[in-house]
């Protein structure tokens, strides 16, 4: 795997493109799509385009361009950038809201001369996903002029396996699968993408990714933050459902799966899907752990006997492949003493006896590092652990795209290698699935907010 591979992947062309939110001022929409569009535009990656907002708000053109200019701030509220962005006044689960939609698309198309690639973003609750996708292909605004059209969809992608499948037999009925873009904004952040490169352009690491080798993986999601807003939501999906059916596994799959050879958008989802069907969690006594913080059943919209879990520990096993057999703890949590994102591989003592461990910073500092042992300085035979690392944050002259300005960017160009696939989400599923069902069953342990996650090991 070439490092040019990816310069020319980032250099896909970009055709004339409309971008059409749904839900153009929820918190989605303000917090991370204006702003991560508005930055694109500045560094030079968005020129031929247009925005069209939808939502129930009572807005015009003129008053939605000032919310946009206060989402984005002063930085980037470039006049320019401000020009390109229209607003509809309309209402999910009305016809008529779609078809006004219609010919203002339409409209624009005809005044640019040109016939745009299309990009449906559906930045609403997931329980208005199929009401809308229902009326954005019976209006026909999936028909285009010519150009391509695009779906994009947040996680979660359903609630259990059923309601996955009934969602992905709806999209498939009005998009083609390399039309549908399923958003885990994980997938894009600067180590997730790094892991690849660093395993499969380094020589010394190939050889050594197998359970021949590797004792262990472990990988942990911890937030320091407790759910506060977000409580009524977190009420119906819990820690589980959160990151555990997502974040947390497309973590693991980077680290474990297999090299693709070369970086091409069906390599990468196919090899994904793969590992992600590998991991198997045999629901043996101790390998999962459910908690909940103190204090969770008092935040709005928690219910007073509520058995949401706010924290877990599971553990399963890769089988088949070239890690066939090798653990893995995956932790998570809410309310713990720090927030962090990491995937460690231990590494087979062998005749040592010190191990290596190799950790893939996610979060807060996005970074690589590996341990290794030498002989201390001076009359001494004893060992001094070092560590060779290296953070993006170092990194002084460059700017780190934010994780959604790295989905936009690829969305808008139809490179599909940061999105789930119709398999990988299905493996993710399956996956979860059981260990949803156990966590039913367990009592759920109680912590205190500020505990350290190693504490709850």
């Amino acid at each position: 795997m070439q490092s040019s591979e990816l310069t020319k992947r980032k250099k896909l062309p970009l055709a004339p493109v409309g971008v059409i939110i749904f839900g153009a001022t929820g918190d989605l929409a303000t917090k991370k799509l204006f702003p991560s569009l508005a930055r694109l535009f500045a560094d030079g990656h968005l020129r031929d385009f247009f925005i069209v907002g939808l939502s129930r708000q009572n807005l015009n053109n003129e008053t939605f361009r000032n919310y946009v200019a206060s989402a984005v701030g002063p930085k980037y509220a470039d006049s320019n950038f401000l020009s390109k962005i229209e607003f509809v006044q309309g209402d999910f689960s009305s016809p008529e809201s779609f078809q006004n939609l219609g010919e203002r698309i339409a409209k624009i198309d005809d005044v640019r001369g040109v016939c745009s690639d299309k990009v449906y973003y559906l930045a609403v609750p997931p329980i208005l996903y199929g009401e809308l996708l229902e009326n954005l292909a019976t209006s026909g605004l999936t028909v285009t002029c010519g150009g391509l059209s695009r779906i994009a969809i947040e996680k979660p992608f359903g609630s259990n396996y059923l309601q996955a499948q009934v969602l992905d037999k709806k999209l498939s009925v009005y998009f083609k699968e390399n039309e549908i873009y399923r958003i885990d904004h994980y997938l894009a952040k600067e180590t997730i993408q790094n892991i690849l490169t660093f395993r499969f352009s380094n020589s010394i690491f190939p050889p050594l990714f197998t359970s021949e080798h590797i004792e262990r993986i472990e990988a942990v999601f911890s937030e320091k933050n407790v759910v506060g807003s977000r409580a009524g939501f977190y009420e119906s999906v819990g820690a589980l459902l959160d990151v555990g059916q997502n974040h947390i596994l497309q973590m693991v799959a980077a680290v474990t799966m297999e090299n693709p050879g070369e970086i091409l958008p069906a390599s990468i989802r196919t090899l994904r899907a793969e590992a992600i069907s590998r991991f198997t969690f045999e629901g043996k006594d101790g390998d999962l752990t459910v908690g909940q913080y103190d204090g969770y059943r008092d935040e709005h919209g928690v219910a007073s006997i509520s058995t949401t879990e706010t924290f877990f520990k599971m553990k399963f096993k890769i089988i088949g492949g070239i890690l066939d057999g090798v653990p893995v703890t995956a932790t998570s949590g809410k309310g713990l003493a720090e927030s962090r994102a990491s995937v460690s591989v231990f590494f087979k003592k062998g005749d040592c006896t010190h191990q290596n461990i190799l950790t893939f910073w996610i979060q807060p500092n996005e970074g690589i590092a590996i341990n290794f042992y030498s002989k201390a300085p001076g009359f001494t035979k004893k060992l001094a652990s070092k560590m060779l690392d290296f953070s993006y944050s170092e990194e002084k002259d460059v700017r780190l795209p934010d994780a959604y300005e790295r989905v936009l960017f690829d969305l808008l160009r139809g490179d599909e290698t940061l999105f789930g696939s119709t398999d990988e989400v299905m493996a993710s599923w399956r996956f979860i699935t059981p260990v949803l069902e156990m966590a039913k069953k367990l009592p759920l342990m109680r912590y205190n907010q500020g505990t350290l996650v190693e504490e709850l090991f």
